[in-house]
């Protein structure tokens, strides 16, 4: 609604950016249909990043196979929007995140994932980047330990519960070292979606 938008701080004239950093290909099929649903909306939102991050098995090749199928409807999808990105957008935007959960520091070693969230953070953009995390928050909290300077810019929507336990050192890193982080924290209300 504009009411909703205004009050995340986006008018009605502009589209939020957006990265999703996700589990997909993991334990469940939860994100397999999240990231085909945000597909769908794609013509709505400044999609800037799509990020394979842990828990699990999940990587960048799942988020490719989505966009393959997102691929096959895009000639029908353009008919009624012609701001849909191209296929060949959506994969120059996909990144492989944090193979890994984060050690005991809650940080490791940047990923390709956590480096293009501080690269689009620092963009010369007024607007806010929500990340939304549907998996393990390890490249949000390596992203924030490499570049503190970008943390005004952020805004966290984080599927907690079970990723919660999957990322328990990111999480207090976070917690501890970047107490101002906007970060709305879902822990039982995404399994409405089971």
């Amino acid at each position: 609604s504009l009411a909703l938008g205004a009050s995340l701080g986006f008018s009605a004239a502009e589209k939020p950016r957006v990265i999703v950093s996700s589990d997909i290909g993991c334990t469940d099929q939860d994100d397999n249909q999240s990231m085909a649903h945000v597909l769908l909306y794609a013509d709505t939102l400044d999609l800037e990043g799509l990020i394979a991050s842990p828990y699990g098995p999940g990587r960048k090749r799942d988020i490719l196979g989505t966009i393959d199928a997102y691929e096959k409807d895009f000639a029908t999808l353009r008919t009624h929007s012609a701001r849909y990105p191209t296929p060949a957008a959506l994969r120059a935007i996909t990144k492989q995140g944090a193979p890994e959960a984060a050690g005991d520091a809650g940080y490791d070693v940047p990923s390709e994932g956590s480096q293009w969230i501080i690269e689009c953070a620092r963009r010369p953009d007024p607007r806010r980047l929500w990340l939304l995390v549907w998996g393990g928050i390890d490249d949000v909290a390596q992203a924030l330990h490499d570049a503190p300077d970008i943390l005004p810019k952020l805004r966290v929507y984080w599927i907690g519960g079970p990723n919660k336990k999957w990322s328990a050192n990111a999480y207090n890193y976070l917690e501890q070292r970047h107490r101002n982080l906007w970060i709305i924290e879902a822990n039982s209300t995404y399994s409405g979606w089971f």
